[in-house]
């Protein structure tokens, strides 16, 4: 492996690592939101 393919794999690898980091603080994200709507109706229906 040359050190130009070598930076290359590292390039990738690296962008790819904060793609998924990405993905994960928007799947979080998502579930965050979910999780408070429910709460939320959990809330109002207790409150009636």
């Amino acid at each position: 492996m040359t050190r130009r393919n070598l930076f290359y794999a590292e390039e990738t690898y690296s962008s790819v690592g904060t793609t998924t980091l990405l993905l994960r603080a928007f799947e979080s994200l998502i579930t965050l939101s979910i999780f408070s709507r429910v709460l939320g109706e959990f809330a109002e229906n207790k409150a009636e």
